[in-house]
């Protein structure tokens, strides 16, 4: 079997996902509460976090490797909330904190709402089945 080759630059990919976060975050927002599309929805978010902050080391890594550290450090800090919002996102999913959840939602609108302009989804509800996946890597990690 062959290796995957991704044609996307990181920064692409980066941007898409930035985009679908927000879309999902503002559907999420106008959720009353806790059920089984809000979850798929927080989950969804949360993977989207998850691999935009590994984009986001890739990025900073090739820099590192070309010497260029202080880009790097300062990339590394303009997204730093992904980190820090993807944890809490997470925390507050697997505790069933639904006024937690809307707090790191409204985060995560404001760190992305500028690659919303002129977005929508291209397939419908992207989220179905996150929530699932997301319990499966948490079980990977404890176990």
């Amino acid at each position: 079997m062959s290796r995957l080759i991704s044609t996307e630059a990181p920064g692409t990919m980066r941007n898409k996902l930035l985009k679908l976060t927000y879309l999902t975050a503002s559907e999420l927002i106008e959720q009353t509460g806790l059920n089984n599309k809000s979850k798929d929805m927080a989950a969804f978010i949360v993977l989207s976090l998850t691999r935009i902050s590994d984009l986001v080391d890739q990025t900073a890594s090739a820099w590192e490797e070309m010497n260029y550290w202080l880009k790097s450090d300062l990339f590394r800090k303009e997204w730093a909330w992904v980190s820090v919002c993807k944890e809490d996102l997470k925390n507050a999913l697997l505790e069933n904190d639904w006024p937690l959840i809307v707090e790191v939602i409204n985060a995560v609108l404001i760190y992305t709402s500028v690659s919303s302009k002129r977005t929508r989804f291209s397939q419908t509800e992207p989220w179905k089945g996150a929530y699932l996946e997301l319990q499966a890597r948490q079980h990977k990690i404890v176990r």
